[in-house]
């Protein structure tokens, strides 16, 4: 299994990572679901030029 492109954190289940992170963008999202499945789309709201990768937790992590 290759290694993560996020120092600390596990390898994704597929083998290998798709994209190095390189940029931040921030995401809206409503969290209604039917029987699992998400009732809207995400939306990309802007990339976050002023935060670092580095400086944002991995998605499902808080800080």
């Amino acid at each position: 299994m290759s290694a993560s492109p996020r120092p600390g954190t596990a390898a994704p289940p597929w083998g290998r990572p798709l994209v190095a992170p390189v940029l931040v963008a921030e995401f809206s999202a409503d969290v209604s679901q039917d029987d699992g499945v998400w009732r809207h789309q995400l939306r990309c709201e802007r990339l976050r030029l002023d935060a670092a990768e580095a400086e944002v937790p991995p998605f499902g992590e808080t800080q």
